[in-house]
């Protein structure tokens, strides 16, 4: 028997065999002439040909008959069900198709659109492995898209003597052309230590023990030079900037330069000459390999000049006290007093200068004829508030400074006060663009104003000083400015460190550290009696750290400080740098302690207590 309904066309023998009734069940001849499906709702019931005799039937037949029945009604209910479901899924399915038609219309619409937008044929260029020779019209000539680009660049140019090699720091671009931030160039560092290390390291060169030449593994192993050329770019998207792979084989050639250099001085170590025998505390089996610098390509910096060096002519290196004389001027506006020539002093010599200790200058200051231009454009800080205070209140060197963090705290909370800024004055604004455009390469400077004393010149040329420029809150603008002055004085000490290290100047930059402790200072005096408005009326004045202190307060100082740490020398350098009036007759110390303290020009309390430390560092390093 068959059925036929829509979509079902089934055999009702072929349904209920799998659910175990008899075949002979169908045969019965007390259902011939009724249709099977009838009884299942699908159909009005046809009527019987001949009435069941339900009192003749025995019981288990009769049971058997409508157990049967059952299944194959339970069975239809569960076929439509799912007949049901898989109609909805089919008319979800063609919703779901006729979506995506229209949006593969889009798509496509979009598609014919990008295929000729600049944008998209830019972006296929910087990303195809093999970028084209020609420079693409998009990018400016300032992204270096070939070597031959970097002789006209002011801050890539190579150097007369390695006219092949440019200025890593210089050469990774971005888009528009500008030197990427120093955060990339170190990123850049690592990515090529660790590509080197991958695919690099392990091959042999032609030299046992050496470092295998860039040249050598170029021609010889040139899918793990790929490779590691793809690991690099990955990783640093401006190095991929350009044509040919150059700026990445500059970074890999200086990367194995540095090693086979460290691989040559440790041969030497091991194996010293005879003229030249080893120091009893050198021990080359446990000492470190040296740590690639950021320097340029092919090039070799000693800590200490090398031997010809100290032979050229220098000009002598200014004293200690000449150097209290030089910041005693700076303090107070005056320019700092001649250089003079004379025969070393006694007392000079048995005692260290509180200056000569705080700035902690070395024996090898270069002179401005030896000096070699470096390039800083690369060092930069961030003027932003959280940027510095992350800055001052992390790194060793700064978290010394005097109320530094109450500075912080107290410029957040002018930061968030809802009150307008007023603009910076215009000598503010101009003592702020010396100190930020500051070039230690600038033409002229003499040995008072680079390296080690880099940051004279910007903080107390043409009589714009702290003191005299920053003289109140209202000049400087605001927290924004005062966030610009700290961000150049901290970017001041790094070009010093910087620069020192690049010519091999021995000794640390400390006067840079004074100049950002005296903005500290100055900006703290003029902010921290700034109360919140409705304590403004009941606010004290107290004096400024960085103002002419008092005469109880000078008292106390010369007793504690003055007598006790600075010499005579020192306080007639006072008094010359700020043309205060003596006799030739005040030559004791009392008498010139009086003399000070009888002029308008006190040291202030932050100044003396600077040299207070410095002295007490330099003797406890004695």
């Amino acid at each position: 028997m068959a059925h036929s309904n829509g979509l079902l066309n089934f055999s009702t023998s072929n349904l209920l065999t799998p659910l175990g009734v008899n075949q002979t069940l169908l045969q019965d001849p007390n259902l011939s002439g009724r249709s099977l499906t009838s009884s299942l709702h699908l159909s009005p019931p046809a009527p019987l040909d001949s009435p069941i005799g339900l009192d003749n039937t025995p019981l288990e037949q009769l049971s058997s008959k409508y157990a049967a029945v059952a299944q194959v009604i339970q069975f239809h209910d569960s076929l439509s069900r799912q007949i049901s479901r898989t109609t909805d899924h089919i008319s979800n399915l063609y919703d779901d198709l006729n979506k995506l038609r229209e949006e593969n219309k889009l798509l496509q619409h979009q598609l014919s659109s990008l295929a000729t937008s600049p944008v998209a044929q830019l972006a296929a260029k910087l990303l195809d492995s093999k970028k084209p020779a020609q420079r693409p019209e998009e990018l400016p000539v300032t992204i270096l898209w070939k070597f031959e680009d970097t002789r006209s660049d002011f801050d890539a140019a190579p150097s007369a003597s390695n006219p092949s090699r440019a200025p890593l720091e210089m050469i990774l671009r971005e888009l528009d052309g500008r030197v990427a931030m120093r955060e990339v160039y170190t990123t850049m560092l690592s990515a090529v230590h660790v590509a080197w290390r991958t695919h690099l390291e392990k091959i042999e060169g032609p030299k046992p023990g050496r470092p295998a030449t860039l040249q050598y593994l170029r021609t010889n192993h040139e899918e793990a030079v790929n490779a590691t050329l793809e690991d690099i770019e990955g990783q640093v998207i401006q190095a991929g900037w350009c044509f040919g792979h150059w700026k990445t084989l500059h970074f890999l050639q200086h990367h194995i330069q540095n090693r086979s250099n460290s691989a040559g001085k440790r041969d030497k170590k091991s194996n010293p000459q005879p003229d030249q025998p080893a120091h009893p505390l050198d021990n080359p089996a446990t000492e470190p390999a040296p740590i690639p610098q950021p320097e340029q390509a092919g090039a070799t910096l000693n800590a200490v000049p090398p031997p010809s060096a100290h032979r050229k002519r220098k000009t002598p290196e200014p004293e200690g006290d000449d150097k209290l004389s030089t910041i005693a001027g700076a303090q107070n506006g005056g320019d700092p007093p001649a250089k003079k020539s004379k025969p070393a002093d006694s007392d000079r010599d048995k005692s260290l200068s509180s200056f000569n200790s705080a700035l902690a200058l070395g024996g090898n200051l270069a002179g401005a004829s030896d000096a070699t231009a470096v390039n800083t454009s690369h060092i930069r800080v961030d003027p932003s508030y959280d940027n510095i205070k992350a800055t001052l209140l992390s790194e060793p060197e700064y978290t010394s400074i005097e109320d530094i963090k109450e500075l912080l705290d107290r410029l957040k909370t002018l930061a968030a006060k809802d009150q307008p800024i007023p603009p910076a004055s215009d000598i503010v604004i101009a003592f702020l663009s010396r100190i930020e455009d500051a070039d230690p390469n600038a033409p002229g400077l003499s040995e008072d104003d680079t390296n080690l004393q880099w940051g004279h010149y910007q903080f107390t040329a043409s009589n714009m000083t702290i003191s005299q420029v920053l003289t109140s809150w209202d000049s400087i603008g605001g927290v924004p400015i005062a966030c610009r002055f700290l961000a150049a004085a901290i970017k001041t000490h790094r070009v010093a460190e910087y620069i020192c290290f690049q010519r091999g100047v021995e000794g640390k930059p400390s006067l840079s550290l004074v100049y950002l402790s005296l903005i500290v200072q100055q900006i703290w005096g003029l902010v921290k009696d700034l109360a919140d408005d409705e304590d403004h009326d009941n606010a004290q004045t107290d004096a400024s750290d960085t103002t002419p202190a008092s005469r109880e307060e000078v008292n106390r100082l010369n007793v504690t400080s003055l007598n006790d740490w600075i010499n005579v020398t020192s306080l007639n350098d006072w008094i010359n740098a700020n043309k205060i009036p003596k006799a030739a007759s005040k030559r004791l110390k009392k008498d010139l302690v009086d003399l000070i303290m009888a002029s308008a020009s006190i040291p202030s309390k932050a100044f003396v207590a600077m040299v207070v430390k410095s002295t007490k560092d330099a003797h406890k390093k004695l």
